[in-house]
């Protein structure tokens, strides 16, 4: 059975279970030529919803071991354009897997991913900010600052969950940064649990800074 017909939308399922059944057995088999008959999918595919489903593998199977898949960057970063929303945000979910291994050439993306971030979805951003944080160690003045711009400007929601992910790998430096765009952020919360989160996160930072 070839790749395309064992994808959700082939077998008219709405679910992911046969994506996700399909990804298992690509990581355990590592057959190359059913990996590239998966990557021919998603570099000419016959319609959307294939495209996704084949994204969708992508993705699983990148979340587990991005090396399978290792030189489907410049493919990946295409469908990140893609006017498709559903496209667009799986596209970029499986950028942020396999971004660690293409630090460079993500770096150069940063102007498009950003863009799409602040004119996508949540799932857009939150992958976004994936992206970000795997660049931080490499790039750290250039990205400190975009995280900082993320913060600074996203949901109050998503303030907490930016922060958290970045103060495990945040630089001395940086924590005072952050401590000012969270105290900034702080002041115009009025919902109670995005007041505790921001406020136990900033406690932490405190702490952290000053021993």
């Amino acid at each position: 059975m070839s790749i395309i017909e064992q994808l959700s939308s082939s077998l008219n399922r709405r679910d992911q279970g046969p994506n996700k059944a399909l990804a298992k057995r690509l990581m355990t088999e590592k057959n190359e030529a059913k990996i590239a008959e998966l990557i021919q999918i998603i570099k000419d595919p016959p319609n959307q919803k294939i495209l996704f489903d084949a994204l969708k593998v992508s993705d699983l199977i990148a979340e587990k071991d991005p090396t399978i898949q290792v030189n489907v960057f410049d493919l990946i970063a295409m469908h990140v354009k893609s006017k498709s929303n559903k496209v667009s945000w799986m596209a970029m979910s499986v950028l942020s897997q396999i971004c660690g291994l293409h630090q460079k050439k993500t770096f150069q993306l940063l102007p498009i991913l950003l863009h799409i971030m602040d004119h996508g979805g949540v799932i857009q951003r939150d992958k976004g900010v994936v992206i970000l944080l795997a660049l931080y160690k490499n790039y750290t003045d250039e990205v400190a600052s975009l995280l900082l711009d993320q913060i600074l400007s996203c949901p109050p929601n998503q303030v907490g969950q930016y922060s958290e992910k970045w103060m495990v790998i945040i630089s001395e430096t940086d924590q005072p940064r952050l401590i000012s765009v969270l105290e900034q952020r702080l002041a115009d919360f009025d919902h109670p649990s995005h007041i505790k989160r921001t406020t136990n996160n900033l406690k932490k930072l405190n702490k952290t800074s000053t021993t």
